[in-house]
């Protein structure tokens, strides 16, 4: 194309001069102006990482998108492609944008651990996300990140993260799910019984309240961020490549859904916010009451960034985090002990040895190994967020000999690492023994090598709530009933996966066990 392109442009110079017409040499012109800026968009940065040829306008979006679709995941199909470029860092161009997907342990933790690469795309999705405002924490970098996840994280260490207090919420959101368990018919959905009872133990933090369950948006919201989640892919699909798809195809494109996610979680926060401030003269501690007070201090400087826009959206950040990836979580262990009952029996075993009838706290873990051991291979197996991002390159960077401009959007295969033969041995089995050595305890340098919460200073906020949500609601549970199938089937294991990794529709029958711990 390249050595064909200077005969074309000379041909058509010749004719404009030739011909002396106004148009022709318009017509000209604009040719020539659009096969240049083709050309532009198939060029390939100077050591730009190894991938599929680029297509003016949809770059390689059509032929990832195929693919994605063959394979059953996005995680799965660029994992193909990196194995038939035989590289660790996969280049691609996906609608507009330069993307770079990157595998192998130790490159990933270069990336997640750099500066460099502490970005965030500004890109439709993005905003889209944030309620059309890059604000928050989570999708939003520089100085406004930095000043406002050192908020959060001051805060949230001042209010009881990974201190007593946190274990205590907890804990009795603990007694409300079991029961709910126990008021449960046989027939019950248990992501949608955690769901809610997860995300309220991060609710009390931000609110300081627990949200009513007679509350009829709460499922609302928590039933379009799944659907959210399974609509979307890390990379914001063909909506983010395509923005101006949303005026044809609104409802294709999650356009639409995304729109009304967006108003439901708006008018819920500004409701608790609201509600603060009628009360922002009583002493409290939540994150609400805390931002609030924050900006009252701040309301003579120009340069503040706190404002009730950046407190929705950091609500938004910590609501889409409590609601998705932790439930996901305890759903997929429960759901690994409905397909394994022997499993299910060794967890019983143990727990009903070491607690007897006394209610789980966080300083069991270190005395039931094979139950973490369950846990970490759930993490492990199912790979909440297989691919982790997106991050931006602040500035040209180079990663295993290839040059990545800055702006490009990177992505790391969690999935690369925790599907790894030379680490695992073999991976697509599902086996919690792997993570207890040979004196019974739990293997923490193969711990280490997990991925789930992140590495660097990017590193999950919630990552002591979350641990903590998962083992204590998980020993909760399984210490008072015993999970059977509902019908007699045991479901499928295999996940749906959007940008996080969701258990497949199925239901299941708790048993109350009181009778047989006795």
């Amino acid at each position: 194309m390249a050595t064909g392109v200077p005969k074309v442009l000379s041909v058509l110079t010749r004719h404009c001069f030739e011909t002396h017409s106004w148009t022709a040499t318009m017509f000209a012109f604009i040719v020539i102006v659009l096969i240049l800026y083709m050309i532009t968009m198939v060029i390939k940065p100077k050591k730009f990482p190894p991938g599929p040829t680029w297509l003016p306008f949809v770059g390689c979006s059509l032929l990832f998108k195929k693919l994605t679709t063959k394979c059953g995941s996005q995680h799965v199909a660029a994992q193909k492609l990196a194995d038939s470029y035989n590289t660790n860092v996969l280049g691609l161009k996906l609608g507009r944008e330069p993307y770079t997907i990157v595998f192998n342990e130790k490159l990933i933790r270069e990336v997640l651990c750099s500066e460099d690469y502490e970005g965030r795309p500004d890109n439709f999705f993005f905003r889209l996300r944030g309620l059309g405002m890059r604000k928050g924490i989570t999708g939003v970098d520089g100085p406004l990140w930095q000043e406002q996840r050192q908020f959060a994280m001051r805060h949230l260490r001042n209010v009881g993260f990974g201190k007593p207090i946190m274990e205590e919420y907890i804990i009795e959101e603990l007694h409300q799910l079991i029961k709910s368990c126990g008021e449960s018919h046989d027939n019950i959905s248990l992501n949608l019984l955690l769901a809610p009872h997860v995300l309220n133990v991060l609710w009390m933090f931000t609110a300081g309240k627990r949200i009513d369950k007679e509350d009829a948006r709460l499922p609302q919201l928590l039933t379009l961020l799944k659907t959210r989640s399974g609509a979307f892919d890390m990379c914001g699909g063909f909506l983010n490549q395509f923005p101006e798809l949303r005026f044809i195809l609104p409802e294709w494109t999650g356009y639409n859904l995304l729109k009304k996610l967006n108003s439901q979680l708006y008018d819920f926060f500004m409701d608790a916010i609201n509600d603060h401030k009628k009360t922002i003269s009583v002493a409290n501690e939540d994150l609400i009451h805390t931002f609030l007070c924050e900006m009252n201090e701040r309301k003579d400087d120009k340069n503040s960034t706190f404002s009730i826009d950046q407190l929705i959206i950091v609500c938004l950040d910590l609501f889409i985090a409590g609601s998705q990836t932790t439930s996901n979580s305890l759903d997929f262990a429960f759901l690994m002990m409905l397909a394994h009952p022997e499993m299910q029996r060794k967890v019983q075993a143990e727990l009903d040895e070491v607690l007897m009838n006394r209610t789980p706290c966080l300083e069991d873990k270190n005395i039931l190994p094979y139950t973490m051991a369950v846990l970490h291979e759930t993490q492990r197996f199912f790979n909440i967020v297989p691919l982790n991002g997106p991050r931006r390159v602040v500035r040209d960077t180079e990663l295993d000999g290839y040059l990545l401009p800055k702006n490009t959007v990177v992505l790391v295969s969690l999935f690369s690492v925790h599907m790894d033969r030379e680490i695992w041995t073999d991976p697509q089995v599902f086996r919690p023994e792997r993570f207890i050595g040979s004196d019974g305890k739990i293997n923490d340098k193969l711990v280490d090598r997990l991925m789930s919460f992140g590495l660097g200073r990017r590193r999950c906020l919630g990552e002591a709530l979350a641990r903590g949500c998962l083992f204590l609601f998980f020993t909760g549970v399984m210490q008072r009933f015993n999970i059977t199938t509902s019908n007699g089937v045991i479901p499928s294991t295999e996940a749906i996966v959007g940008i996080t990794s969701n258990p497949p529709p199925y239901t299941a029958k708790l048993v109350p066990r009181l009778g047989e711990r006795q």
